[in-house]
């Protein structure tokens, strides 16, 4: 699983996103318990846009770890990123 979380965020860092996702999918599948798995999917969903899903994958990851300082700093990051329209 760590190798292909590896290789999704080589392919995120080239701006390969359908790649990124495809390697991030297998990995939840492989495990889907990781909450690391589901916090990068989640900013990479919020780093294209797509922020049902970047909030989606982060329910995933406080689900999963529910106490984990990281998932919640992964949903300030998407709040952060997702435009504000008054």
């Amino acid at each position: 699983m760590y190798g292909l979380h590896a290789w999704a965020m080589l392919e995120q860092r080239l701006g390969n996103w359908s790649k990124a996702r495809s390697l991030l999918e297998r990995a939840a599948v492989v495990q889907p318990g990781n909450a690391v798995v589901h916090q990068t999917r989640a900013l990479l969903e919020a780093r294209v846009h797509n922020y049902a899903a970047a909030r989606h994958h982060f329910r995933l990851a406080v689900d999963v770890a529910p106490t984990d300082i990281k998932c919640w700093q992964v949903n300030t990051t998407i709040l952060f990123l997702q435009p504000i329209f008054i």
